[in-house]
Parts: C-alpha cells; sequence; structure tokens
C-alpha cells in the first residue's frame, strides 16, 4: 500500500515507489526547456536557461510532485499493479472565519456547467473565451464553496476589475474585499493577489495564507511569469485550486507548468458555441476603399 499525502503537493515515500513507478514519475514532470532549445537554435548562449525543468522534488526520502499531477500519479501506480491510501491535508476553513459571500446573479447554462465542473475536479483549469463571464462563473463557485478565496492575477487593472465585479455581484462592499499588494496584506472574505506580491512575502506572510483560504482562484493563468509560478502557486494547501483562461497556452511554450499545477481542463466553452446562441457577437471585417492615397 503506497501513502500519498496531499497538501501543497503530492507527496510519497521514495522506499515505498517500486523503481518503474519513480522513473515514471521524473519523466511525466521533468520537461524539455523550450527557451533553451531556442536560444541554442538562434546562436545564443543558453547556459542561464536550463536544458529540463522539473516539477518533480525528492529529498529527505520523499518524492513529491505539483498538485495537478494526480491523476499521472494514480496512473502510475495502477500499471505498476500497487494500491495507494490518500491522506488529504488540505485546507478548507469556515466561512465565519472571515464571513460569507453571498452571489446576486444567475448564471447562463454555460456558466453553470463550469461551475460546477470546477467544483467537482476541486484541482482544475475551466476555459472560456472573453465575454462569456468567466469571472461571474467564478463568483459563483466562490459563493457556493463558502470557504474563504484568494484570488490571484498578474496586474494591476485585473485587480481592479474584479474589485468592481465583487461589489456589483455580491453582498461584499468595498471594506469587506481583502488585498495583498505592495506592502498591503489586509485578508477578507474574498482577497485580490497580485502574483508578484505573493512572491515577495516572508515565510511568516506565507504561513498566515496557508491556512486563511480554502479556495484559490487564479485568473488568466496563462499570462503569470514563469519564474515565480511554480514559487507561487505551489505553495497554496488549498482544497481548491482553480485555473481560469481563455486559452493556457503561453508565449515560452511552458504550459506544462500550469498542467503540473492545475492538472487538466475540467470544462470548457467555445466561442463558436457563443457565437451561435447569441451570447457574443462575431467578427465581422469590411473593407471600404477610398481615395486616399499614400506613395
Amino acid at each position: 500500500m503506497i501513502r500519498l499525502t496531499v497538501d501543497n503537493r503530492v507527496r510519497m515515500l521514495t522506499a515505498e515507489l517500486p523503481p518503474s513507478v519513480l522513473t515514471r514519475l521524473k519523466d511525466a514532470f521533468g520537461h524539455a526547456n523550450p527557451q533553451h532549445a531556442k536560444l541554442k537554435a538562434m546562436g545564443f548562449a543558453a547556459h542561464k536557461e536550463p536544458v529540463r525543468i522539473l516539477t518533480w522534488l525528492e529529498r529527505d526520502g520523499e518524492f513529491s510532485v505539483p498538485r495537478g499531477g494526480m491523476a499521472q500519479v494514480r496512473a502510475a501506480l495502477r500499471a505498476a499493479g500497487e494500491q495507494w491510501a490518500v491522506n488529504d491535508q488540505r485546507v478548507m476553513p469556515a466561512p465565519a472565519r472571515l464571513g460569507r459571500v453571498e452571489h446576486r446573479v444567475k448564471l447562463y447554462d454555460y456558466q453553470e456547467r463550469l461551475v460546477e465542473a470546477a467544483m467537482k475536479r476541486e484541482n482544475c483549469l475551466v476555459r472560456a473565451p472573453t465575454g462569456s463571464g468567466k469571472t461571474t462563473a467564478a463568483l459563483a463557485m466562490i459563493s457556493r464553496i463558502q470557504t474563504p478565496a484568494l484570488v490571484v492575477v498578474w496586474n494591476g487593472g485585473l485587480l481592479e476589475q474584479w474589485a468592481e465585479r465583487l461589489r456589483a455581484e455580491t453582498n461584499l462592499e468595498a471594506s469587506d474585499i481583502g488585498l495583498v499588494r505592495g506592502g498591503r496584506l489586509k485578508l477578507r472574505p474574498v482577497t485580490l493577489a497580485m502574483q508578484q506580491t505573493l512572491a515577495r512575502l516572508d515565510e511568516s506572510e506565507w504561513k498566515l495564507l496557508k491556512q486563511s483560504f480554502g479556495m484559490v482562484v487564479c485568473d488568466e493563468v496563462q499570462r503569470f511569469a514563469a519564474n515565480t509560478f511554480i514559487k507561487v502557486i505551489d505553495r497554496f494547501t488549498a482544497r481548491y485550486r482553480i485555473g481560469i483562461s481563455a486559452d493556457e497556452s503561453r508565449r515560452d511554450k511552458k504550459e506544462f507548468l500550469i498542467y503540473d499545477e492545475f492538472g487538466q481542463v475540467a470544462a470548457e466553452v467555445t466561442r463558436e458555441e457563443l457565437v451561435e446562441r447569441a451570447f457574443v457577437h462575431d467578427v465581422e471585417v469590411r473593407v471600404v476603399p477610398t481615395d486616399f492615397r499614400c506613395d
């Protein structure tokens, strides 16, 4: 019986793992670094970029992988004929600690689909195009789960948009919305956090954050800086870890970081579906000739 402990990562004792399972997991969570290959192909020095990026860790007799890899861990153990038991150490604080959130907007059926899939999967991605109401779906999720939630964003404009939607769609006033930004660390039923600020917090601040939230939502997750992605997302022990995006692919081709931390896409709404149902408008391009010349 292989013992799996799940907190911020999926942890196993190295001595309990068959060699075939250990090799398979190291391969699954060891990724070729596309930036190294790109620099080499362009004739530039690539020594600052590792050849491979490892998201598995092995130290003090323990082997661990990011939480999004739980399905791959089960598949590896199953293929080796092993049985396992899970010790769930994820955090799920009661809402009374920071206050309750009431969502006041009725969802469309496709938003319900996103919410239900994410709540069932708990650690996953949801994919939907711009204009589909991903934020509204996330707020409904926060309201239904009723545990303090941390929303992580990558820039100030997105943070302000979330604050505005919280005031418009929930029972929360401005003073009820928490903030982790710059030197501020104010925790509330829903707290908005800048990814860059989280990366700079000290251990005492991280200890407070990890025990305060049962849900972490990362919006536009593909825009998070690769050098802080693991450093920030990997530390959260919240039971729910949800990544939101219209398209989780990254310019630097390091989408594997997203999949390792969040797992696969639990539900998707396509732009074609929304255009067909007139929830969003398709783009129409018209070429209008004029007499203007610019020789």
